[in-house]
Formats: C-alpha cells, sequence, structure tokens
C-alpha cells in the first residue's frame, strides 16, 4: 500500500535546479514545482541556476525548461513594477531572454521618459499660473502700492 501511495505522489512534474558549476541544488520537495522554481529565481534566492529540468517520474519524461521558467520570471518581476534603471536583474533571465528584457527595459525606459515630460510640463503650466499670483500680476503691484 506504501508503495501505491508514493506512486500517486510522483506522478506530477518535478523541476530540478542544476547550477553554474552543474551541480543539481539541493531542495525541498515542497519546492520543486515550476512555481516555487520561478519564485525563488525571480526574487534572487536562487543565484546561480544554470538549467531548469523538468521531469515526471512515472512518465519518464524530462525537458529542458530554463527559457521558459526566465521568461516567467522576468513577467513576474515585471508585474510587480521592480524593473527599472540600476535593478539587477538576475543572470539567469538576461541569459535566456535578453530580447524579451530589451523590450521590458525599452518600456521602462519610454515610461521614465513620459514622466520626465509630465513633470516638466506641470512645473511650466505651474510657473505659468504664479505669473497671476507672483510679483508681477496687477493684484500683487497693487497690494504692494498700498503698502
Amino acid at each position: 500500500m506504501t508503495t501505491l501511495s508514493i506512486a500517486n505522489h510522483l506522478d506530477q512534474q518535478f523541476c530540478i535546479i542544476l547550477d553554474t558549476e552543474g551541480v543539481c541544488r539541493e531542495r525541498s520537495a515542497g519546492t520543486l514545482n515550476r512555481a516555487s522554481v520561478i519564485e525563488d529565481i525571480a526574487t534572487g534566492e536562487i543565484e546561480d541556476a544554470a538549467f531548469v529540468i523538468e521531469f515526471n517520474p512515472t512518465e519518464s519524461n524530462s525537458r529542458d525548461i530554463s527559457e521558459d521558467v526566465a521568461r516567467e520570471a522576468l513577467k513576474a518581476l515585471d508585474a510587480r513594477g521592480v524593473i527599472e534603471d540600476g535593478f539587477d536583474v538576475p543572470a539567469f533571465i538576461k541569459t535566456y531572454c535578453p530580447d524579451y528584457l530589451d523590450k521590458i527595459l525599452q518600456a521602462v525606459a519610454e515610461d521614465a521618459a513620459e514622466e520626465a515630460t509630465y513633470r516638466k510640463q506641470s512645473m511650466q503650466d505651474f510657473n505659468a499660473t504664479r505669473g497671476v499670483f507672483g510679483s508681477a500680476s496687477p493684484i500683487a503691484t497693487h497690494i504692494q502700492a498700498a503698502e
């Protein structure tokens, strides 16, 4: 009966991580799933990942999902809004999806440029309205003359 119970738990996808030295990272059973691996790579918990291999022991299959994991980790970082100028994107992500990363960084730069333009326009608008109540305005001149 125990063998059947173990076999039922093995009929699922597991992920192992090989580091840059080719060593399999030791992880607890609860963190061998794809979502945990993506989260750990995105947060920097795992810094030296080189490959992510997904396998199902009962189906005797495995495949390299490194690029998929890197893209999903990058999307998770982008969704959190943490990718900005100076943000240190994990090397694993840079390795597997440089084109996608370039698109996100370009979008971040465009957003920053739009924000700068908006702030500049806001300051110009503010300065323009200051003339209504500033020292050169007719009201201010009248008040100064009365003093």
